[in-house]
Parts: structure tokens; sequence; C-alpha cells
């Protein structure tokens, strides 16, 4: 996600340039943007694994095959979070 897309959720859920609440908390709109975040995340995670699904040319019947998958389709989505830190 770039700056851009945080202002934009954060604006969608009410937490940009609005004045605090009384005791300093936004504490609903926290909760919504989270939802927002995590959701674009998933979509992102999602993405990553949908384009390097179609690289594997799996035996469906071999289930050590999934497992290689699995563990490789973790690391790509380990290392393109890392890449983006």
């Amino acid at each position: 996600m770039n700056k851009e897309e945080i202002i934009e959720m954060a604006q969608r859920c009410g937490l940009f340039g609005i004045r605090p609440y009384p005791d300093g908390t936004y504490s609903e709109a926290l909760e919504d943007f989270a939802k927002i975040i995590a959701k674009k995340e998933r979509e992102e995670c999602a993405k990553l694994v949908e384009s390097s699904i179609y690289d594997w040319k799996i035996d469906a019947t071999n289930p050590h095959e999934w497992d290689e998958l699995a563990i490789d389709l973790a690391n790509v989505i380990v290392n393109q979070t890392r890449g983006q830190e």
C-alpha cells in the first residue's frame, strides 16, 4: 500500500481530518480502519498467490507437492512483505 491508499482508507472510516473525541480516542473509526487495512492486505496476498500459483505444475494426487506449494506461497508473501518495509 502506498501513502495515498492509506490516507484514502483513513478518510473512508472517518479518521482523517476530524477532531478527537472528548476522551481522545476514535475507537470505532480505528476498528473500521483496521478492518479496511486487513481486507486490503488479504487482497494483496491473494494477488501474490494467484500470480505465483500458475508457475506451478502440480500432480494433484501427490500431497507432498501441495506441501511444497504451500511453503513456496508463504515464502512469496513473506518476501514481498519484507521487501516493502
